[in-house]
């Protein structure tokens, strides 16, 4: 991952050191200073990259860190570029008013990163609930059903036992009859965590009529996939790989195995819903999968399905690309009234950064009513 954003970050980084150059020189009588002010951003930058792939090879000290220093640079990276772009087509207004602007224009994209950095990292430590209503057209023994969706805790070295009390205890306030995790449990590494045995009692915490179902995501995978199955167990929380539970004649509750693990996932492949969900049941049926990659594969029987993994893009302006990318990449899509309807979460933690700036840290609370 770090290797193909590698080339993007160093062609920003021209745009932005420019910015950085015209921001001293308008402050600064010294020639040297704004040479030396790029150099100190340029070695920030190294910094910044080698602090994180330092973290992700086991040295975990890093990984905080390393995720503020990379996040302040996609702050700054984005914002200073605009800024770029800006002062570029500032040449048009004629090179008097533009020797003027231009210096504005840089300063306001320093100054503004810096305050999106703040706000992000403000904003990523509050956990919000997200309510939906899904009205699905089946019958059954219940009137309703709360369901809890949660996914995307990343737990690990940024993402500690604190935050999975903290969510846990976000999972409880909302009294949920049934609690769903969609994946991506962990951030990759289980090694990473430090404190298992205070995240299992925080996990085994939750409440709900129904009980709590899991399902993995691509980072719960390779050598963590056995550990996070055995932290699962021991929470009482129940994991769904390619299998399906019928509740007391009312709903059907299908879990998938992950489309595409990163280190794989135990060698098993993923199999058709068909193969193991009940043919022709007349019961409401609702799929945890992790990520919504493959929604159009879903037809009737599939009355609702629920995802994680997107993050909603995590940090302004990514959340337009995971719109690009995804049929649904945040939110409730009715499917104009078509099956399956589907809701995509947010999550509830954070990937690399623990930033979040137009994407919120989140649960969501759906009360599903049946006809």
């Amino acid at each position: 991952m770090m290797g193909s954003l590698l080339p993007i970050m160093l062609a920003l980084s021209i745009g932005a050191s420019l910015q950085i150059a015209v921001f001293v020189k308008s402050r600064s009588s010294g020639a040297k200073a704004p040479i030396i002010a790029v150099a100190l951003y340029l070695l920030f930058l190294g910094t910044a990259i080698a602090a994180f792939n330092y973290s992700r090879r086991g040295h975990y000290f890093w990984a905080k860190p390393a995720g503020y220093m990379m996040g302040f640079l996609a702050c700054f990276l984005v914002y200073a570029n605009v800024a770029f772009v800006l002062g570029l087509l500032s040449n048009f207004a004629g090179r008097d008013l533009a020797s003027k602007l231009k210096p504005a224009i840089a300063s306001a994209g320093i100054y503004v990163s810096a305050f999106a950095f703040v706000f992000a990292s403000i904003n990523a430590t509050l956990v919000k609930t997200k309510n939906y209503e899904v009205a699905i057209n089946k019958e059954s023994k219940l009137p309703s059903l709360k369901i809890l969706l949660a996914s995307d805790l990343h737990l690990g070295a940024i993402h500690e036992a604190n935050w999975a009390e903290k969510v846990a205890g976000k999972i409880n306030s909302a009294s949920p009859e049934l609690v769903v995790i969609a994946g991506d449990i962990i951030d990759g590494d289980y090694n990473a965590i430090k404190d298992p045995e205070r995240i299992i009692r925080a996990l085994s915490s939750i409440e709900s009529k129904y009980g709590v179902y899991a399902v993995l995501g691509n980072h719960d995978s390779g050598s963590s996939y056995e550990p996070v199955k055995e932290m699962l167990s021991r929470s009482n929380i129940t994991l769904l790989e390619d299998e399906s539970v019928e509740f007391e004649g009312s709903f059907i509750l299908s879990g998938r195995r992950d489309a595409r693990p990163i280190r794989g996932a135990g060698g098993v492949p993923r199999q058709a819903l068909a193969d193991y969900s009940p043919a022709g049941s007349k019961l409401p049926i609702i799929v945890i999968d992790h990520q919504p990659t493959q929604l159009g594969s879903y037809k009737e029987p599939v009355d609702l399905v629920l995802c994680g993994h997107t993050h909603r893009g995590q940090i302004f302006p990514f959340n337009f690309i995971t719109k690009s990318m995804y049929i649904v990449d945040y939110g409730y899509y009715d499917n104009n009234g078509a099956y399956p309807k589907v809701i995509v979460s947010s999550g509830a933690g954070t990937w690399a950064a623990p930033l979040r700036s137009g994407s919120d840290c989140e649960v969501v609370l759906i009360n599903a009513v049946f006809r």
